[in-house]
């Protein structure tokens, strides 16, 4: 998960399954479902953040929802619910990477769609 960080753009990542053993007090969103380098199965990773962060149950709620939507290939949608998290006032890596996501795809209109990402490396 260390290399994942580097294409997230997230400090801390954990997959689903170490994220389902933790209780409500750790902050955390789901990221993206990937493929992963020599790892059979697809892996659904989440951030784990500090639960201090000021307006973080308010962020992981947005960029959870534009997942939702980019996953079920409502990009335009995506875009839209993204934009006030890649605000300068927000400025949220991951958000800004699933907005250019999105947008690829609005210009590239794939003919099929996964909402699996392969990671690019380890």
């Amino acid at each position: 998960m260390q290399g994942a960080t580097k294409y997230l753009k997230a400090g801390l990542l954990i997959t689903g399954e170490t994220q389902a053993r933790l209780d409500a007090s750790f902050a955390t969103r789901r990221l993206r479902r990937v493929r992963v380098v020599n790892i059979g199965a697809l892996v659904d990773l989440y951030e784990l953040a500090d639960p201090a962060c000021e307006g973080w149950t308010e962020l992981r709620a947005a960029y959870e929802r534009a997942l939702d939507e980019f996953e079920k290939g409502q990009f335009r949608l995506a875009a839209r619910t993204l934009v006030p998290l890649v605000s300068e006032a927000v400025n949220d890596a991951p958000s800004l990477l699933l907005m250019a996501q999105a947008v690829q795809n609005l210009v590239d209109e794939p003919a099929e769609f996964d909402p699996v990402w392969d990671l690019p490396g380890k």
